[in-house]
Order: C-alpha cells, then structure tokens, then sequence
C-alpha cells in the first residue's frame, strides 16, 4: 500500500490532468524491487490531518486500505504545511495537530499491520510558496502562517517515527528532489 499526496496521486495532480510527474514513483520502485502489485491512496492536494483535509485526510483513508500487504508506505507532510496544520508536541494524541495525528496513525498500523512492514517518508523539498504566500523561491525558507518550515514538519516525522521505531525515509534533508524536477525515478532509487 502506498498513501500520500499528489507525488502519489495516479489519477491527478497540482495541474490536474495526471501528467505532471509523468510515471509515478512508485511504478519505478515496483519494477526496481520486483513488486507485483501496488494499492495506491495517494490524492492530491491532502495533510496527514483530518484538521484541514477532511474526509480526504491520509488518516480517514488509511483506514481503508487493504490489510493484508507485505508493505505499507506513507509519503506526505508537505499539505499539513501548506493548509497550516498546527504542529504540536510529540505527545500529541488529536487528530487536530501533526504530531498527533502522526502518533495516531503509527498506533493504527502497528496494530492493524503488524505484519507488514512500516515505512514513513518526509516531504520532499518544495519550490511552490506555501498558502497565501507570493515569493516562489525560495520555498523551503519560507513560514507558514504558523511561523513554521516545512522541516518542521519533516523533522517532527522523523521524531514521532523514531518514538514508535518505525523506519522513516528522510527525503528532506537527504534526497535532493523537489517535485518540480520531473526526476520521480531518483525518488524510487533513493528509496
């Protein structure tokens, strides 16, 4: 299984009509790892956090993913910046806070896939200005409304990962890809 956001989404992206990433990341990673099957709830445009994304919320989906799997693979954050999802504390237990909103899905997948591996993955760096902001570059420097980073939200991943020691890919600090780069194969290779 796969969730994320657009940089998962098969069916649409930032533009719309699918084409923005050409082939999605994780078709690379499926042929590079000999995966014969992939279940994507990836949807664009979507926080981990019910607080800004509704019904859509990786959260609320992940509770319908198919279970049985060898693996379950969580990509995002960028979104919970973006639409200013307040950060929280490690210990957050509320779906109303990115950290507790994390801890929340670790708890569920590690009960309802405790057979399957976990993996987390950070958002990758972002070109685009987060919401109601108008300078395009350079992104990553820029506060939300909350006066928070996107690493913020990257790193408080990689803590809450490490608190449930589930394994977490850290794409923002390590990678080298933004979305913007059309290079979803380095992702995969990455991975």
């Amino acid at each position: 299984n796969v969730l994320g956001d657009s940089f998962t989404d098969n069916t649409r992206d930032a533009l719309g009509d699918g084409t923005f990433y050409f082939t999605r990341w994780y078709e690379f990673a499926k042929t590079i790892c000999g995966v014969k099957t992939v279940n994507n709830y990836g949807f664009g445009g979507t926080c981990l956090s019910p607080y800004a994304s509704g019904d859509n919320s990786f959260y609320t989906r992940m509770q319908n993913m198919k279970q049985h799997v060898s693996l379950v693979f969580v990509q995002g954050g960028t979104n919970d910046y973006h639409f200013d999802v307040p950060l929280g504390t490690i210990n957050d237990d509320t779906t109303d806070t990115f950290y507790g909103t994390l801890n929340k899905m670790c708890d569920y997948l590690v009960n309802y896939y405790y057979d399957a591996g976990i993996v987390f993955c950070t958002p990758i760096m972002r070109v685009s200005p987060a919401q109601n902001k108008t300078e395009a570059y350079p992104a990553n420097n820029q506060t939300n409304n909350l006066n928070l980073h996107l690493e913020d939200y990257a790193n408080a991943m990689i803590e809450t990962c490490a608190k449930w020691a589930i394994p977490c890919v850290d794409m923002y600090h390590q990678s080298k890809i933004c979305p913007q780069a059309r290079n979803t194969m380095n992702f995969a290779r990455f991975m």
